[in-house]
């Protein structure tokens, strides 16, 4: 109980002392007139305490007296209605002095009927606006109705609720003013902070995790954090993680709090509450129409990118992830299928599967087949998927259509969903949608280097062709067609004029690289911006590139009148250029020393068998892996074991930076051994090879090796880019 309603019960116990002493020994003390003035003025403070009370609580006090403990509202109620619901209805409006039927007789407090008469329909009308939010919004009013429906009978159970609830709450002890959550709540959220307000300043020293605790029974303590805030007197505790569902939990606070070296309380006080029930694990896929579905409009009939309609996707919460792979779209309306020249679904702005054409059965299936394109959901997770159409140029004006999913294809072990999920549906105008040329400026292409930072890999020109209205550029995605891979071509990144207009980005799975402009660039009527690409080349010897606009509406580009979709024309479809990556900065030749044939004896170390020069051009590289073939001739080539060499090593300057590697000519695969341990090379360097032959019995007269440094099998990285 708070210090509010303790003083409200102060004055009113103060009050009923008055009413009291006004009996026959009043004359000896006071006049009647002088107590009346008393009564007077503590039943102003009473008002002003419940005032204040209802600031503090956000709610009027409300006291119900006369219904029944255990009644709830479970019957509308109308005018004309009678019976005991209409009378318990009318105690309850007339607990609050803004909704009660009269002030005196029929119908006030003390006055209730069994009839539903136009005194309490007033008065319901009066508690229905006092209570919009709870009891008119869900409907769409403003305005009280008096018909006790099922939003107000929910309203009027909890304030009987909450009544009834007040007179059982259990007070806590002398020294504290509330705790939270209260004793006995139930549905206590996880996060939930405990906190207990003393009316008196603590000795903060006392305050600790030995004097205050959380438990889930009588010996389990829960880890948390015990906090004082001396300007509100309140205790915190704050639990060191989210609590457990349905579960339990009793704090207790000792005698050990003190107020100047005294204890606060008489006793050690525990209340206990239960925190709220786990949620309900829903299987599957849920699917249904987004609220954010674009609204009914006129379009212009040659739009491109236009999203007819958007659905919500949701994987059920502690179930399975859930992959969607297709889904169907149907046409409805007075339109008509050739209206539309391709159907096709975005999320989060990127395009996920074909582009496709729909049927005269007003019908297309829209697949997801690759790694790519599927639309995979982990458990709880929900997504928009935007519905998108490209419209026909020789579409007819005044036409309107709908698209709806009537179908989803997913591994979900159960879809819930009302299908057919329509949006709203778009009558096409007579207004064209705003244009836009794309050409490809690149020429044939050319050459490029492995290690070469920022070199041009494509040139393109975006011009705005409408006659009247300016652009705004948001977004470009390019295709990689060729055979370089992602991991070969990396930090794509958007220039124009020289400046860098976009900044690195790399290509999706799907090969796809998207350059988004953070402020996107207007392009006035009649204008054109040229852009170049350049990206850094990480490898791929003789692998190509090749940037292509795959779909018109890849690029986005938004007319600044309407808000639509520009319609996008290439204009030298074919006319993209070609790049082919050359060997890279690492060169391998053979070194003007490299050892010549020679005889050499058995148990000989270190004979250098190979010298080779690397040559790093521009910057230092890292030498990841080096393959060495090696050819032996000789009898061993017959024999079980086969002939050894031991401790082959790579050497520059004397110093081994790779191996040694024991080689076995019967055991090695491929007649090769391949270093991978790391090592730099500036500028150029001589790399010896270098073994033991070994003095056993594998090794014979005639015996001979040769080998070779594999310069196709060597992977460096420039030190740069680690």
């Amino acid at each position: 109980m708070n210090n509010t309603v303790k003083k409200i019960v102060a004055s009113i116990t103060v009050l009923t002392c008055a009413v009291w002493m006004m009996g026959p020994g009043l004359a000896s003390a006071l006049t009647a007139e002088e107590l009346q003035v008393m009564i007077d003025e503590l039943m102003a403070e009473i008002e002003e305490l419940q005032d204040q009370l209802t600031e503090l609580t956000g709610e009027a006090v409300i006291t119900i007296e006369g219904v029944p403990a255990d009644f709830t509202f479970e019957t509308d109620l109308k005018q004309t209605n009678t019976g005991d619901d209409v009378k318990y209805l009318q105690i309850v409006l007339n607990s609050d002095s803004e909704t009660q039927l009269a002030e005196s007789g029929v119908g006030s407090a003390g006055n209730e009927t069994s009839y539903f008469g136009p005194l309490t329909k007033a008065a319901v009308i009066k508690f229905q606006e006092k209570y919009t939010e709870d009891v008119l919004a869900s409907w769409g009013l403003t305005e009280g109705t008096g018909y006790v429906g099922s939003t107000t009978r929910a309203k009027l159970n909890s304030l009987l609720a909450a009544a009834e609830e007040e007179e059982e709450e259990e007070e806590v002890p002398e020294g504290l003013t509330s705790v939270s959550p209260a004793a006995d709540a139930t549905d206590v959220a996880l996060d939930t902070e405990i906190e207990a307000v003393f009316d008196v300043a603590l000795d903060e020293d006392t305050v600790n995790a030995t004097s205050v605790g959380l438990f889930t029974d009588t010996t389990t303590t829960v880890e948390g954090t015990v906090s004082y805030d001396s300007d509100t007197k309140t205790i915190t505790f704050t639990p060191s993680e989210d609590l457990a569902y349905e579960t339990e939990y009793t704090v207790t606070l000792t005698t050990d709090i003190t107020a100047d070296d005294e204890a606060v309380l008489d006793e050690d006080y525990s209340w206990s509450f239960t925190t709220e029930e786990a949620p309900v694990v829903a299987p599957g896929l849920t699917v249904a129409l987004s609220a954010d579905t674009p609204a009914t409009r006129m379009i212009p009939y040659n739009v491109m990118g236009y999203v007819y309609t958007i659905i919500t996707a949701k994987a059920g919460a502690g179930g399975e992830d859930v992959t969607i792979t297709g889904l169907t779209v149907d046409r409805t309306g007075l339109g008509a299928y050739n209206d539309f020249d391709k159907i096709y679904v975005l999320v989060d702005g990127v395009r996920h599967g074909s582009k496709r054409v729909l049927g005269s059965d007003d019908t297309v299936d829209l697949r997801f087949t690759t790694t790519a394109s599927k639309i995979v959901l982990t458990a709880g997770e929900s997504v928009d998927i935007k519905i998108t159409a490209d419209m026909d140029i020789a579409a007819v004006a005044g036409h309107y259509s709908i698209l709806q999913v009537s179908a989803i294809e997913s591994d979900a072990e159960e879809v819930t969903a009302d299908f057919p999920i329509a949006g709203n549906y778009m009558t096409l105008s007579s207004i064209a949608a705003p244009t836009v040329d794309f050409t490809y400026r690149g020429g044939a292409g050319g050459n490029v280097d492995i290690g070469d930072d920022q070199v041009e890999v494509a040139e393109i020109e975006v011009a705005n062709t409408s006659p009247t209205e300016d652009i705004s550029l948001k977004s470009i995605t390019l295709e990689q067609k060729e055979s370089a891979k992602n991991d070969e071509v990396i930090n794509y990144t958007l220039y124009s004029k020289g400046e860098e207009v976009v900044s690195a980005v790399n290509a999706t799975a799907d090969d796809y690289v998207t350059f988004v402009f953070e402020e996107p660039m207007t392009i006035e009527d009649g204008d054109d911006v040229r852009f170049v690409v350049k990206a850094d080349i990480y490898g791929g010897r003789d692998n190509e590139i090749k940037l292509v606009l795959d779909e018109e509406t890849d690029l986005v580009a938004i007319g600044l009148a309407n808000d639509f979709q520009a319609l996008v024309t290439i204009t030298n479809a074919g006319g993209e250029a070609t790049y082919v990556i050359q060997g890279g900065e690492l060169s391998v030749t053979e070194a003007t020393d490299n050892p010549k044939k020679s005889n050499i004896a058995p148990d000989t170390k270190d004979v250098p068998f190979l010298k080779a020069k690397f040559t790093a051009a521009e910057e230092t590289l890292v030498i990841t892996s080096v393959q060495v073939d090696i050819n032996y001739v000789g009898v061993a080539a017959e024999d079980s074991d086969g002939a050894e060499l031991d401790n082959v090593t790579l050497r520059i300057n004397g110093t081994v930076v790779a191996g040694p590697v024991d080689y076995d000519a019967a055991a090695v695969t491929a007649n090769a051994i391949v270093f991978d341990e790391e090592f730099e090379v500036s500028g150029s360097e001589i790399i010896t090879v270098e073994a033991d032959i070994t003095d056993d019995t594998t090794v014979q007269e005639d015996d001979a090796w040769t080998m070779d440094i594999d310069s196709a099998n060597i992977t460096a990285e420039r030190l740069a880019w680690r």
